[in-house]
C-alpha cells in the first residue's frame, strides 16, 4: 500500500521520460493479459459491455505516461458517460494495485510511473463521474 501512496504523492511530470517510456510499453505489452485478468477479477463485477472499458483504462494510461496532447476532437476521450468513467477508474486502480516488483516489473521506479499514471487517471475519472452523476456514481 505504500507503492500506492507513494505513486499517488508523485507527479508524472516529474518523473524521467525513461521511466515512463518503459511504463508506457509494459501497459501496452501486456494489454491482453491485463485485459483477461480485469475481465475476470471478480471484484470488478464487469458485465460484458463493460470491457471495452478495460481498453480504454490502458490505453489512457499510455496516453498519459507517453505525454501525448489529448485529442481537440475528443475522439480519444477515455469515457463516453459517468458510468464508463466510473469503470474506468475502477479498472486503473485494479491494475495499479496488482503491479509487483519484480514479478510483473523488475525496475520499482518503472511500477511506481505505471501506478502514477494509472491512480491519477483513477482519480480524474471517478471526480468525473461522481460530478457528471449528481453524485450518484
Amino acid at each position: 500500500m505504500d507503492e500506492l501512496k507513494t505513486a499517488l504523492a508523485t507527479s508524472l511530470d516529474d518523473l524521467p521520460k525513461i521511466l515512463k517510456l518503459a511504463a508506457a510499453h509494459a501497459l501496452v505489452g501486456n494489454r491482453d493479459a491485463l485485459t483477461a485478468l480485469a475481465s475476470t477479477a471478480k471484484n470488478l463485477r464487469l458485465e460484458d459491455e463493460d470491457l471495452p472499458c478495460i481498453d480504454m483504462a490502458i490505453r489512457e494510461g499510455t496516453r498519459r505516461l507517453l505525454g501525448l496532447p489529448e485529442a481537440v476532437d475528443g475522439s480519444d476521450d477515455y469515457a463516453e458517460s459517468p458510468g464508463d468513467a466510473a469503470i474506468v477508474a475502477r479498472v486503473a486502480k485494479f491494475i495499479a494495485r496488482r503491479v509487483c516488483v519484480p514479478h510483473d516489473l523488475e525496475d520499482p521506479e518503472v511500477a511506481k510511473a505505471l501506478r502514477c499514471a494509472l491512480l491519477r487517471l483513477a482519480k480524474e475519472a471517478e471526480a468525473y463521474a461522481w460530478t457528471a452523476s449528481g453524485g450518484l456514481l
